[in-house]
């Protein structure tokens, strides 16, 4: 699996690692990788992209875009048999027009995205917990995350693409926005 995404700057992935600690502490909730980085995503596609192709159209992009910041909004639940729970990231206008950039120009020769990052529903989100135990212990996660201000500016500064390699995750390009 691969994923267009823009990475956190270091400060709020620390922040982001810490709620990690402390659910896995609690309620013995890990992440699913070895070496997990901390994003929020734009598209995913179940097999892997093309990087000959792919790099230089994301390069292309990430020129004709100056970083920008957004807010999160609340922690949230997205209900499943394996429940995510999630700090979502704020639909800004410059988060959607790059999103759906990104879409037009990524989507058609690089992969078939999953439907539920498509520009029409999609949910920009930074993963807290998933799976099994996040579903039974779901009441007192939220409680946790009550106590914690997670209201935050996120600079919307990079472009990224990265892998799932079963356990451990790679990083494969990494383009900044012109600022």
């Amino acid at each position: 699996m691969n994923a267009l995404v823009t990475l956190l700057d270091h400060d709020h992935a620390d922040a982001i690692r810490e709620v990690w600690w402390d659910l896995e502490s609690e309620f013995g909730i890990t992440t699913r990788y070895v070496k997990p980085f901390v994003h929020f995503s734009y598209h995913v596609v179940a097999d892997e992209y093309e990087l000959e192709q792919l790099a230089p159209t994301l390069d292309e992009v990430s020129e004709a875009y100056a970083s920008f910041a957004v807010p999160t909004t609340r922690v949230d639940v997205f209900l499943a048999s394996e429940p995510v729970v999630f700090v979502g990231v704020t639909r800004t206008p410059e988060l959607d027009r790059l999103h759906k950039e990104i879409w037009a120009r990524c989507t058609p020769g690089f992969g078939v995205g999953l439907p539920y990052y498509s520009p029409e529903v999609w949910v920009p989100h930074v993963t807290l917990a998933q799976g099994p135990r996040a579903g039974e212990n779901l009441p007192e996660i939220m409680k946790m995350l009550e106590a914690r201000d997670l209201n935050w500016e996120l600079q919307v500064d990079n472009l990224a693409i990265i892998e799932d390699g079963g356990q451990e995750r790679g990083l494969l390009h990494e383009v900044s926005l012109s600022d």
